[in-house]
């Protein structure tokens, strides 16, 4: 009689356990985050004026563009398909939509931005129930919001090597200046509202320049030779701060 053979089965390497359990334990958190109202019984309202329901959960899109912002105790989120605004219970307050190509979002005080890197969509939040269509007839750069509401928008230009304009809290413009011997990548308004601060990168390298929002020209400036710098920031000081592919100056 013929002898069977009999195979034994290849045992999970302890790593490949830890691996599973773990992806178990978040596919159980997300459900249970997701569901929350019907496992816990707490049915929410309804915003007939709105079309938003007061339980909606927020639903991460899987493998799209999003960027995320605080506002106040509110999380704000940009997407491919426009922005949503969520309490600090995840649920959704306000929700617009429209297409971003880059989304990104920007926020401080009760003032949030969201926009399109490359594209013309500019939407603004003026705390979470003012909604004002800001879009722009260049391609946006980048947009920084500071703690008071005030925010600098860095755009392409025609004839000039970008373009930095300032609104103040309402969304009113009230200072513009062009770039023309550096292309403008960034630009953050102070916290007291009273400077800007743009960053510009040339052949020799980088250049922070300054102005006084009461006065169109620059009264000073910080060369960083040889250091590409892409991103720039502003303490509560007024400290301004900026990121290289080797540090931060």
């Amino acid at each position: 009689m013929a002898q069977t053979k009999r195979r034994n089965r290849p045992k999970l390497g302890k790593k490949n356990t830890i691996a599973a359990v773990t992806l178990l334990l978040i596919l159980a958190a997300l459900l249970v985050f997701l569901y929350r109202e019907e496992i816990f019984g707490s049915p929410g309202k309804y915003d007939e004026d709105s079309g938003i329901s007061d339980s909606e959960p927020f639903t991460y899109e899987n493998g799209s563009n999003q960027s995320f912002a605080l506002m106040g105790k509110c999380l704000a989120i940009a997407s491919s398909s426009g922005l949503q605004l969520l309490d600090n219970d995840g649920k959704t307050i306000s929700r617009q939509v429209f297409s971003m190509d880059i989304p990104c979002v920007s926020a401080g005080g009760d003032t949030c931005v969201f926009y399109d890197v490359g594209g013309t969509a500019l939407r603004v939040l003026f705390g979470p129930e003012e909604y004002a269509e800001m879009d722009t007839e260049s391609p946006i750069i980048a947009v920084n919001v500071n703690s008071a509401g005030y925010f600098a928008v860095t755009t392409e230009e025609s004839g000039f090597k970008g373009c930095v304009t300032v609104y103040d809290s309402s969304g009113e413009p009230i200072y513009k200046w062009y770039a023309g011997s550096g292309y403008a990548l960034d630009a953050v308004v102070t916290p007291d509202n009273k400077r800007l601060a743009v960053l510009c990168v040339g052949e020799s390298g980088s250049v922070l320049h300054f102005f006084r929002l009461t006065d169109e020209d620059e009264y000073s400036s910080a060369p960083i030779p040889a250091e590409l710098c892409f991103e720039m920031g502003c303490s509560e000081n007024g400290n301004i701060y900026v990121l290289s592919e080797k540090a931060i100056y």
